[in-house]
């Protein structure tokens, strides 16, 4: 409570600052907007085009900050303002991160399974994969301008799934999945998709290699042939199916089996900060997709512990807080889980 409680109060601050310096002064806007490449690193020359362009993107993404913040007035609601994103349109960061692109017909894909999915146990009042008594989740990783948050969100899942059983935790290669399923419903840094690419990874018996044998390069690349020997982490079995209405029972899941991989509509991501996604989330399109790592129903409003793949610099050091219920974002549209 006293993480969400510094949050909301510091965003209040920020607009009282605004309200006091005006957002209308072109001067402020571009103070704020200095602050924001020097923070980030961006390479735009002062004066020229594209920084004017960018310095109006970033101006119309405070004003959009302020409508997404209206409905925010309780301390565990989510907090919306400045990112590493602000200076990119709705459309860009829809091309340039939103990188999923959900198979034809996944909805006929019928999968025998051995993971229960019903009569499941009940969970915990909270669960989160990153306090297990060994290491099980890998530091956050960037998927940076490549669209293939599909890859690392399976390949996040298999490193899980994997230390649960084994006591071993993998850094594994998401590249290997972006260069070597194209053509096989996925097409690379220009998208991807869960199912197809859980079920590419059953049906060809393709072990994952690590990270360090096959090293992300934010492009699609040509496919590595490797040796056996290379391969560490495969699936021996997997499901697919939807959890709408039944978002708790996806709670239950994930305590007793493990992660979930999820596609999700996360439009309205390019601008969190924190707190619990309750509103301005829609199910409109699957054009992301993240893992579930744990929950928290102790609260008020239960929610899911989602992981992000665009860096710890972004949301809750790269983490994200979705309201159980509600098929908030379209969380529970497209839910992968799988065995290794």
């Amino acid at each position: 409570m006293g993480t969400y409680s510094s949050l909301w109060l510091y965003y209040v601050t920020v607009i009282i600052t605004f309200s006091v310096i005006g957002l209308s002064s072109p001067a402020s806007v571009e103070e704020l907007f200095e602050d924001f490449v020097h923070k980030y690193k961006k390479s735009y020359v002062r004066g020229s085009s594209e920084y004017r362009q960018r310095l109006s993107n970033f101006e119309k993404s405070l004003q959009r900050h302020k409508t997404l913040n209206q409905l925010s007035s309780h301390p565990q609601d989510a907090i919306y303002g400045v990112t590493k994103f602000s200076d990119l349109t709705p459309e860009e960061f829809y091309e340039q991160i939103l990188g999923y692109s959900q198979g034809v017909n996944n909805s006929q894909i019928h999968l025998k399974s051995s993971i229960l999915l019903v009569s499941l146990p009940k969970g915990p009042k909270s669960f989160d994969l990153r306090k297990q008594k060994w290491p099980v989740i890998t530091p956050v990783k960037d998927q940076k301008k490549c669209g293939g948050c599909w890859a690392f969100s399976i390949t996040e899942t298999l490193e899980t799934q994997y230390a649960l059983k084994h006591k071993v935790l993998y850094t594994l290669s998401e590249q290997q999945l972006i260069d070597c399923t194209v053509g096989e419903g996925n097409d690379g840094c220009k998208g991807g998709d869960i199912v197809r690419t859980a079920r590419w990874l059953n049906n060809t018996k393709t072990k994952i290699t690590t990270e360090k044998k096959y090293p992300f390069i934010d492009k699609t690349g040509s496919c590595h042939k490797l040796k056996k020997s290379d391969g560490k982490v495969g699936i021996t079995d997997y499901s697919y199916q939807s959890f709408i209405n039944e978002e708790f029972q996806m709670a239950d899941l994930v305590a007793s089996h493990g992660p979930l991989t999820v596609a999700v509509d996360a439009v309205s991501w390019q601008d969190y900060l924190g707190g619990i996604i309750q509103h301005h989330c829609y199910a409109h399109d699957d054009n992301h997709a993240v893992q579930i790592i744990g929950y928290d129903k102790t609260g008020p409003v239960p929610y899911f512990i989602v992981r992000n793949s665009w860096g710890k610099n972004w949301g809750l050091n790269g983490y994200l807080h979705v309201k159980i219920g509600g098929n908030l974002c379209g969380i529970a549209n497209s839910v992968v889980t799988v065995s290794v």
